[in-house]
């Protein structure tokens, strides 16, 4: 854990959590998995997102996870487009499968879904049903401010 420091709420540990994998014949390659949809927990550094049949750690890259903790938890999308929340299933996407997402409680029984920078929806752990953001990809206007 790199910056290890408190935060709020008061007694919340973060830092930068990382874990680094070499190959036995490195192809003088580089892979960094994780941060984003990743953040909240260090998967293991094999590079097996979008790798195709082989993981790139298998085909010669070094691989590195990195992980900054904003959010309360990650889970993976499973082949189905959904997250396994408490033992309860929450529907995302297809489009998300095999992709980590963060999750991070924003009220009393109330979680918000981010992929990498974008948030998704909010769910809630009643009826874990999703409630989109509309167009959570789309440009995001700031306010104009007036001095």
């Amino acid at each position: 854990m790199i910056d290890r420091r408190t935060g709020v709420p008061a007694g919340t540990s973060y830092g930068i959590g990382f874990a680094l994998a070499l190959p036995e014949e490195w192809n003088g390659r580089f892979l960094m998995q994780g941060g984003g949809g990743l953040n909240g927990s260090v998967q293991n550094p094999l590079g097996t997102s979008a790798a195709g049949d082989r993981p790139a750690l298998a085909r010669g890259f070094a691989v590195v996870e990195l992980t900054y903790p904003f959010h309360d938890a990650t889970f993976t999308v499973t082949h189905c487009g959904r997250i396994c929340f408490h033992g309860r299933k929450v529907n995302l996407s297809h489009a998300f499968a095999g992709q980590n997402v963060g999750v991070t409680q924003v009220g009393e029984r109330i979680w918000l879904v981010t992929f990498m920078q974008y948030d998704l929806g909010y769910f809630d752990d009643e009826t874990c049903r999703l409630e989109p953001i509309e167009n959570p990809f789309g440009a995001k206007l700031l306010p104009i401010r007036s001095e």
